[in-house]
């Protein structure tokens, strides 16, 4: 702790908080905004951290904050409910431990939604359409091919990884 001590008092110096240090070293320049551009040397720690070439890595950091006693929600906390759930946005919540839950969520969302988009295009094989005159007809079982589940799995697998990771693990309790 000792070796940043001359961080901490540099903070102070500049009158910033924490938070106010981290969100500045972190945030991109706006091109057009002098103010905001980054020095080559701050550029390349940021950018050597985010990269992962650091003895701490991102990924580091996110655990030791989501597994801080400092950030975890006790079960009587309000907040407990934000836990792993698509709303409210997760920017919109200041404790670490519910809005890196919410983060998780979110961003699987978004990318389940994205591959399904994906994989019912006509080209990805999750594709069906009826044309107006087979509208009267039913399909039955013995529509379907032998090996159309087959097909189908490889084409989840294919498109949508993560949509079939989830299920999978759930009923076989792997992780």
């Amino acid at each position: 702790m000792a070796a940043s001590s001359p961080i901490y008092s540099a903070i102070e110096h500049a009158n910033w908080t924490l938070s106010e240090f981290l969100y500045h070293a972190f945030h991109p320049p706006v091109k057009s905004d002098k103010s905001t551009s980054q020095m080559t040397s701050h550029a390349a720690y940021v950018q050597h951290f985010l990269c992962g070439c650091t003895k701490y890595t991102p990924a580091n950091i996110i655990h030791t904050w989501f597994h801080s006693p400092d950030g975890i929600l006790s079960k009587n906390d309000p907040k407990i409910n934000f836990m792993f759930r698509i709303t409210p946005p997760y920017t919109d919540v200041k404790r670490v431990h519910p809005a890196l839950s919410l983060f998780a969520a979110q961003i699987m969302k978004q990318k389940l939604v994205t591959d399904i988009k994906h994989a019912v295009r006509p080209r990805n094989g999750l594709y069906f359409s009826f044309a107006p005159s087979e509208l009267c007809q039913s399909l039955d079982w013995d529509d379907i091919g032998s090996m159309t589940v087959t097909k189908i799995k490889e084409t989840l697998c294919k498109e949508q990884p993560l949509a079939m990771a989830l299920p999978e693990a759930i009923t076989t309790g792997l992780q």
